[in-house]
């Protein structure tokens, strides 16, 4: 499990997000329509690969989190990003 309270959130080119980060979830705000997307930061939770990906219940884009421990950040990518 990955603590991530606090962690900069950045989108998969760089621009910083406004996001919540706490405790192993984290809510932002979907860069398509604004409505709010939901992840959680451990293997095979929403957000956490392609598979398992985070959806924006506006208008359906898929979500792949990143989350880089050793400098405190957390990578939102769109899923056809990658």
């Amino acid at each position: 499990m990955a603590e991530i309270t606090d962690y900069l959130v950045i989108s998969g080119d760089g621009a910083e997000l406004k996001a919540d980060p706490f405790g192993e979830s984290l809510a932002f705000a979907c860069g398509d329509c604004g409505h709010p997307v939901v992840a959680v930061a451990e293997k095979g939770q929403r957000g956490s690969s392609i598979e398992n990906s985070s959806v924006c219940r506006g208008c359906w884009q898929h979500y792949v989190v990143e989350v880089r421990e050793s400098v405190e950040k957390i990578v939102v990518y769109r899923a056809h990003e990658l």
